[in-house]
């Protein structure tokens, strides 16, 4: 019977659709994702955290000697090459590339070796995570108070039909930093909307500092949804000693992420930008940024450019999301998702050369944000406030007599539907091609998707990337690098993506059996205004 129960949980189903399709693809070599591994390989075969072998790999690093930053074009006596970005994807990825170090035994690695290893690398330190993060925005939206249907929708909604897509593929610092904040916020939601079903030890709230720290580790912007999540915790995390082991958590990647910076670049506050190769990296006021610009906030939110609203536009909805849950009792979690997004929306539009993401589909940046905007376009599902919702749950009248029972009549929920499923499938197309394509799509294209991946994808044109993850520092003609595992079974074009939409549409029949069966159980909500949170999955 537990197994069983196991396997009804939509959790399940929902994290095994994302590490099928996530891992189904691999992007090959780019400057990005080539300097994180140079960086795994460095620790895991040769116990540091220079590169200075594998630096011909990527134009993103940076050159530090004893008189500080590198001056010439090739390292001197005493000056070494870094991997310019946060160390938090590249340390998780040393466990699984050092085992398979170990096991291949190989001084000199092959062309196959590698490719094989920042696969699992990607696998490992980006796939999983995000599918775990899919899981648990699942089991945030029902603790909120959603039926488990539309949860699920959101929860596939931000796994396949945003940025999330493609860069949970590739060796990007955005989407880890993304599922990690997004675990780490759900479980402070739950401890304070389901205090009676957590218990008062350490583990939840260690935990859920150690995921926002480890934020960013991996990816340094991350502080700025860090800020309000814990703001969020000081205030209802209770009892005092939870807030403990909450700071305790996040106190520990700091230590991590200050030795990594002592080491590497001379001082625990020291950030790699001030030696990077990229000079852009060093104007303004801080990394690269200025005072707001008007041009750069249109192109990243609305533009067919880079516009995130332009790929996603039912993100839209979290406008009256927002309002809904405030109204609706959830005001410190609006607030928090709120919050996250304006601070990214200002960073983006404050970067002075590089809000455009260079080599990219849409606005990567703002991929940290884009889970809080699910949260927040949930408000619309939701039924009124949480005070409300306690009350009628005290009150000695029937339950058929309680006004928050009335059920919304059948036509709206099928309207709502017929509106949604649309638009959520107009953006998984768009991020299907872009994942199955090239995410990477060159900087000078006006309209990545449709003046380049669509007709790419309709064309059968897929994992055109030639780059490798150990050749050279810039895209080249020459074999295709990139590949999915339908092309590994032989199989070409769209026809290469037809054993992923096979296993999907079976994880997906399983899906609806098993939200199905969590709508069915006692204290789930079915769509009935102030129903009482379901358990997280």
């Amino acid at each position: 019977m537990g197994i069983r129960r196991a396997v009804l949980r939509p959790s399940l189903p929902l994290f095994v659709m994302a590490m099928v399709a996530y891992g189904y693809f691999y992007q090959a070599g780019g400057w990005n994702q080539n300097v994180r591994f140079d960086l795994t390989r460095a620790v895991a075969e040769h116990g540091t955290v220079k590169i200075d072998r594998y630096h011909f790999n990527t134009g993103d690093k940076s050159c530090l000697g004893p008189n500080g930053r590198c001056v010439h074009a090739h390292p001197g006596r005493g000056e070494h090459y870094y991997c310019d970005k946060a160390p938090g994807v590249s340390l998780l990825g040393v466990p699984s590339y050092a085992l398979a170090w170990w096991l291949a035994g190989s001084e000199r690695p092959s062309s196959a070796y590698l490719v094989a290893t920042s696969h699992l690398v990607t696998v490992m330190s980006i796939a999983l995570p995000s599918a775990l993060a899919i899981s648990a925005l699942f089991g945030l939206l029902g603790v909120m108070g959603l039926r488990p249907s539309v949860s699920a929708l959101l929860a596939l909604g931000w796994g396949f039909s945003t940025l999330a897509f493609p860069y949970a593929t590739l060796l990007y610092g955005h989407q880890l930093a993304a599922a990690l904040l997004l675990m780490g916020f759900a479980l402070l939601v739950r401890a304070r909307r389901q205090p009676d079903r957590t218990a008062p030890g350490a583990g939840e709230p260690a935990l859920a500092g150690a995921l926002l720290g480890y934020a960013v580790v991996s990816e340094y912007p991350a502080a700025l949804a860090v800020i309000p999540i814990t703001t969020y915790a000081l205030m209802w995390l209770r009892p005092w000693r939870r807030l403990g082991w909450f700071v305790l958590g996040g106190a520990a990647c700091a230590l991590l992420l200050a030795a990594y910076h002592t080491v590497a670049f001379g001082g625990p506050l020291t950030l790699p930008y001030e030696f990077s190769t990229q000079k852009y990296r060093g104007l303004g006021y801080f990394m690269g940024l200025g005072p707001p610009n008007w041009e750069a906030f249109w192109n990243t939110m609305f533009s067919s450019y880079r516009g995130l609203f332009y790929s996603a536009p039912w993100l839209l909805a979290a406008l009256p999301g927002a309002v809904l849950w405030w109204w609706r009792g959830y005001r410190a979690e609006a607030a928090v998702c709120a919050a996250s997004f304006v601070l990214f929306m200002w960073m983006v539009a404050s970067l002075i050369e590089s809000w455009h993401g260079g080599w990219s589909l849409g606005s990567r940046y703002m991929i940290p944000a884009i889970p809080f905007l699910v949260v927040l376009v949930g408000g619309l599902a939701a039924g009124p406030s949480a005070v409300r919702a306690r009350a009628h749950a005290a009150s000695p009248e029937r339950p058929a007599d309680r006004p928050s029972d009335r059920r919304r009549p059948r036509w709206l929920r099928w309207l709502a539907w017929a509106l949604a499923l649309p638009l959520l499938g107009h953006s998984a197309l768009l991020m299907l091609a872009g994942t199955a394509v090239r995410p990477e799509v060159p900087q000078h294209i006006a309209e990545p998707f449709g003046g380049y991946l669509l007709p790419h994808f309709y064309a059968g044109k897929l994992a055109v990337n030639t780059q490798h993850i150990d050749r050279g520092s810039a895209p080249q003609q020459g074999p295709r690098e990139a590949w999915n595992l339908g092309m590994l079974l032989g199989l070409d074009g769209l026809a290469s993506l037809a054993p992923l939409a096979l296993t999907l549409a079976l994880c997906g029949v399983w899906l609806l059996l098993a939200v199905r069966a969590q709508s069915a159980a006692p204290g789930s909500p079915r769509g009935s205004p102030g129903a009482e949170p379901a358990p997280s999955p």
